[in-house]
């Protein structure tokens, strides 16, 4: 549930980049600074996986983002943190409540057409009874690596041009 969230903001920031490359195209020797910060709420479904049925519960909840850009004359940075502060109501009563914290950085090179995007996210979720008592902990470690290397430098992603590896991923229910 949330790893899907957080690949869509961090699929939107990378084409950010792609489409600062293929604008603005080397900046001049000034540095620009761009600070953002947005946040929203969802609902969604999901979050069962360490529950004995499995079952699917109503997510509800809150992302939030700070984002700060830098623009000079050799390339584009980006740094982002991303909150998600989520609850997930189940029909029995039982609830999850989780925080799940992403830090991201995205760099675009201008001298070699290089995108590298670096995700990581922490998320500890605890699992509630439907009297309020914590009956499991949920825990997910991400790291993720995204490389998009323009080798004809046409700023556009052809075959062979862009690399994902997830370096950690782990989920634990206890």
């Amino acid at each position: 549930m949330t790893i899907r969230r957080y690949q869509y903001v961090s699929v939107a920031a990378m084409l950010l980049s792609l489409v600062s490359m293929a604008i603005v195209g080397p900046a001049s020797s000034a540095v620009d600074l761009v600070r953002v910060h947005f946040e929203y709420a969802f609902s969604d479904t999901g979050g069962g996986e360490c529950l004995p049925s499995g079952t699917a519960g109503i997510v509800t909840g809150t992302i939030t983002a700070s984002a700060q850009d830098l623009l000079n004359a050799t390339g584009f940075h980006n740094h982002r943190t991303t909150t998600l502060e989520y609850s997930i109501d189940f029909t029995d009563g039982s609830y999850v409540i989780g925080n799940a914290v992403e830090h991201a950085t995205i760099n675009l090179n201008f001298w070699n057409s290089q995108v590298v995007n670096t995700i990581a996210i922490h998320e500890p979720r605890t699992i509630y009874a439907s009297t309020g008592q914590p009956i499991g902990q949920v825990m997910i470690h991400y790291l993720l690596h995204i490389i998009y290397r323009d080798i004809n430098q046409n700023f556009q992603p052809d075959p062979g041009e862009i690399t994902a590896s997830i370096e950690a991923f782990r989920f634990t229910c206890h």
